[in-house]
């Protein structure tokens, strides 16, 4: 039993090379044709935010990329599922900002 408390404490902790996980950018570089990178917003765990230029809506826009840690980019898509599922259900467009 404490081998496997000091097992899952050491997958909840992050280790160096997943500090290393974050996505490197430069400014001005492109983000799929869409989006132009402004500038870094903030880092935080689960990834970074960045303000970029959305070049089909033609504003400026938060683009958020989660690091290559797989419990955050499981974590990710269950959080892209129920922002999806709120848009669906938003009949006055009040969620897309």
């Amino acid at each position: 039993m404490e081998d496997s408390k000091k097992k899952r404490k050491r997958e909840d902790t992050p280790n160096k090379d997943e500090d290393e996980d974050h996505f490197d950018f430069e400014q001005g570089m492109s983000i799929t044709p869409r989006y132009k990178v402004y500038r870094l917003l903030g880092d935080g765990t689960f990834g970074r935010a960045l303000e970029v230029w959305d070049r089909k809506r033609e504003k400026f826009c938060a683009l958020k990329i989660v690091r290559r840690v797989k419990r955050y980019t499981d974590a990710a898509r269950i959080e892209a599922e129920v922002l999806t599922a709120i848009r669906r259900h938003d009949d006055r467009d009040n969620s897309s900002g």
